[in-house]
This record gives structure tokens, C-alpha cells and sequence, in this order.
């Protein structure tokens, strides 16, 4: 084959190129029978090893992958979901003989030097992302951003995320499933934009299908209201939490959601705490999913409620993925986003309301 390339190697032995990179490269975490196929295919492909990196700037592998949060997301560390995803990418790093570089830098500070790019193989972004320009960030991949046309891409980076979306579409076609008729979302801070898609596609869902659907959320101010920094504030998110269960239960009770959507785990707890001090009774009263599938806060409440799973494991796959596939193919283009389906975590909470016409929940995980 002229001019054979790792994609025609990868298509040859039915793998990735990411795992036809980490041959060439002698990493151990290679079954014997991959490595055969990988063999195999570059016989056929007479693809030339020697010279992948000729006339590319010859990369050199460092097996460091650096993680920067950016401006104030260090309080972004005591989120579980936040453990959650280091955990999985310290594990698939592992998996592949690699390290794991955390730094943290304000907007006016220079990149830390140990993660310059010499150093780093690639760089994952999380949090409020607004990259200077002298800072040379090597394959740089963000992790839960945005995900719709409303906010800008940032040159040079790819992006891997949850499907936020199918989020909120996946939790209106679990309730639904289960009897409810009456929906409602709750989501104590109006200014995180994630959050809000999620419940725009909640909301389209439900109405879609025929269902009442009300959105419980304080309004936004002129400077875009209660922000991120409430999102680390149990004491403030608590207060708010309590005005939504009074506007909630305020409702009529032939227009009141009996499913209802909560903005995350951390929320939940908040939740049912306020919603027992009004005697009202989670399981009989009200039925709830939420999101994140945070053990830490989910197993807090009884019944535990069913839960979004974002796929921190398959995030973390996805975005070294990306980061072994540049430093092999330094010449290929970056913007590509990668949208991981959530699954729902099933929880405890046995709903004896009743029925409505049934959807079938993997319907949304294969509609667009």
C-alpha cells in the first residue's frame, strides 16, 4: 500500500489508531492478541514505523498529560463528580504507562512550568476557559464544556463532554416511562449554562410528549444572576433550594409535577430536606431523578433516587484518546467534539402513581 498511514494500519487489524500508536510506541497494556492484529496489519500495510513522525516536527512522547484548572475552579476539587473524573483519568492513564501533571493558574498568571508543552504530551482544560495567547498549550483538550453554538469554540482545542441534551432528554423519558404526567425541573442556579440546556431539553422533551412541564429556577439578574460561585455554596444553594420547594408545592395540586428533575446530586439532598420539613414524602408524594451519580451525596437520602451518569470513565478515555492521536498525527487539525451519552443509575425509589403511555428509555439513546 503507497503511503500507508496509521488510520489504514488501524482499519487493517479492526482497532483504533490510538492502540496502533501505543504499539508503536512499546507501551505494555496490549493484549497478545492485539498486538498480533497491530503485527499483522503492518505487514499488509507496509506502513513504515521508522519514519511516522518524518517531516511532522518529530514529537517526542513524554507520557505526561498535564490537567489546568483554570481562574477559581479550585473549588471544583471537592465536587465528587470532580473525583470522580480525576480518578478515571489517573486510571486510564495508568493503563498506558502515563502520568498525571495537575497545575492550577489565574487568567493574568503565566502557564506554570510544569506544564509547559515540552513536558506534556497534551493538556486538559476544566473550567471557565478563557486561554491567553502566549500560552503554549499542546494538544489541548477541554472536558465538560458547553456544548451548542451559543458559545465560542476555542482555537486550537478539542473538546470531549457529556451529551448534556440527551441528559435532559434521558430524564424526561425516564419519568415518563414511569406514570408521570406532571414534570418539573429544579435548578437553583440560572446562570450555569450547562444546567440550563439541560433543562431546555427537559422541558422540549416532556411538552413533546404531551406532558406538563414546569421549570423551577430563580430569575437571572441583568449581570446573569446566581453563577458558578453558588454552585459551591451549600449555604446560599440551600436558601434558594427552599424558596423552589415553596414555589413547587404553592402549585395547584392538579398542576403540580409529581416527577421531578433536580439540577444534580449535591441539589437533591437540599431537596428532600425541604421537602420533608413540608411533610412531603419522596417515593409517595413526589418522585425524583437526578444527575451526576454522586455516591457521596446520593447515599444521604432514602430512597436513593435514580440518577444521570455522565460517563466520567468514558470522558476521560475519550479525551486521552484525542490527546494520543495528535501527538502521533501532529499535522491533523484540531475542533472536533465528542459527545459521550449519559445512562441513567438506577435508584431505590419505587413509584406507585399512575400511568401514562410508556417510552422506551433507549429510544433516546439512539434518536438524535
Amino acid at each position: 500500500m503507497a503511503r500507508a498511514t496509521i488510520r489504514h494500519v488501524a482499519e487493517q487489524a479492526g482497532v483504533s489508531t490510538a492502540t496502533v500508536s501505543r504499539y508503536l510506541d512499546g507501551h505494555r497494556y496490549i493484549s497478545g492478541k492485539t498486538k498480533r492484529q497491530v503485527q499483522q496489519a503492518l505487514k499488509k500495510t507496509g506502513y513504515d514505523a521508522h519514519n511516522r513522525y518524518k517531516g511532522n516536527g518529530n514529537q517526542k512522547r513524554t507520557d505526561n498529560v498535564g490537567l489546568l484548572l483554570l481562574k477559581e475552579q479550585r473549588d471544583f476539587l471537592r465536587l465528587p463528580l470532580f473525583s470522580q473524573f480525576l480518578l478515571a483519568f489517573d486510571e486510564v492513564l495508568a493503563e498506558e504507562g502515563m502520568h498525571l501533571v495537575i497545575a492550577h493558574v489565574s487568567q493574568d498568571l503565566p502557564l506554570p512550568r510544569t506544564v509547559s508543552s515540552e513536558r506534556m504530551d497534551g493538556m486538559v482544560l476544566v473550567g471557565d476557559v478563557q486561554v491567553r495567547p502566549e500560552w503554549d498549550l499542546r494538544n489541548a483538550i477541554r472536558v465538560f464544556g458547553p456544548v451548542d453554538g451559543r458559545f465560542p469554540s476555542l482555537p486550537g482545542t478539542d473538546v470531549v463532554t457529556c451529551d448534556y441534551v440527551r441528559g435532559g432528554w434521558l430524564a424526561a423519558a425516564y419519568l415518563i416511562e414511569r406514570g408521570h404526567e406532571r414534570l418539573g425541573y429544579l435548578n437553583p442556579w440560572p446562570g450555569h449554562a450547562e444546567l440550563n440546556m439541560i433543562g431546555e431539553a427537559f422541558r422540549d422533551y416532556g411538552r413533546r410528549s404531551g406532558c406538563a412541564v414546569e421549570i423551577l429556577a430563580p430569575q437571572a439578574t441583568s449581570n446573569g444572576g446566581v453563577f458558578s460561585r453558588d454552585v459551591l455554596n451549600p449555604y446560599r444553594s440551600g436558601a434558594i433550594v427552599d424558596r423552589l420547594v415553596a414555589e413547587l408545592l404553592s402549585l395547584p395540586g392538579e398542576a403540580r409535577p409529581t416527577g421531578l428533575h433536580v439540577a444534580n446530586d449535591e441539589v437533591a439532598t437540599l431537596v428532600y430536606r425541604s421537602l420533608a420539613e413540608h411533610g412531603v414524602k419522596v417515593g409517595e408524594d413526589v418522585d425524583i431523578i437526578s444527575r451526576d451519580n454522586e455516591g457521596l451525596f446520593l447515599s444521604q437520602l432514602s430512597p436513593r433516587p435514580s440518577s444521570i451518569e455522565l460517563g466520567c470513565r468514558e470522558i476521560a478515555r475519550q479525551a486521552l484518546n484525542r490527546i494520543l492521536y495528535h501527538v502521533s498525527h501532529p499535522e491533523a487539525g484540531h475542533g472536533l467534539w465528542t459527545l459521550v451519552p449519559p445512562s441513567v443509575a438506577e435508584g431505590e425509589i419505587v413509584w406507585q402513581g399512575g400511568q401514562a403511555s410508556r417510552l422506551v428509555v433507549e429510544s433516546v439513546r439512539m434518536s438524535d
